[in-house]
């Protein structure tokens, strides 16, 4: 009879022996499982926030101001007191050197063509600068999408990582 006795014990010291490794694995896998929520918690704050410019109105702005080709306030007050110099210059020449009517309306006619072509100038040059503007502003804008992409694929290599 002592050979039933040595089976019970031996399969009472399996179970206990297995019931004590099943509780050494549900421990391992609890600590594991725990890290990989605690990973994910920490990682999902991972990540890049987007470049809210306080500047995105402003650039908007000079580009829909400049982009139309029309002067600033700035640029026309200065193209009209250039005007208003450069009649009473003309006058006051040809007065003083005894000028005549048609050499008065011919140096007025040439000075009315530079004001003219700087009007011109300064259009163009407003056209070009709002070009530079939405080129600016379009590259931060890229650079700012390719930081959130690379951002959001960093995150997942991290999250894969603990999944």
């Amino acid at each position: 009879m002592a050979i039933p006795w040595l089976v019970a014990a031996s399969v009472a010291s399996d179970f206990l022996s297995g019931m004590m490794n099943k509780s050494a694995q549900d421990e391992n896998y609890n600590r594991v499982e725990g890290n990989k929520a605690k990973a994910r918690t920490y990682l999902s704050d991972y990540g890049y926030e987007g470049y809210n410019s306080p500047y995105d109105d402003f650039f908007n702005n000079l580009i829909q101001v400049y982009g139309t080709g029309n002067l600033t306030k700035g640029q026309q007050q200065q193209l009209n007191q250039a005007a208003n110099e450069g009649a009473s210059s003309i006058a006051t020449v040809m007065a003083n050197r005894g000028g005549t009517i048609g050499g008065q309306l011919a140096a007025t006619q040439k000075f009315n063509d530079d004001l003219a072509n700087q009007r011109l100038a300064l259009s163009d040059q407003n056209v070009n600068t709002a070009m530079n503007l939405a080129n600016t502003r379009d590259q931060l804008n890229l650079s700012d999408w390719l930081n959130q992409q690379q951002a959001g694929m960093r995150q997942k290599e991290l999250l894969a990582q603990y999944s």
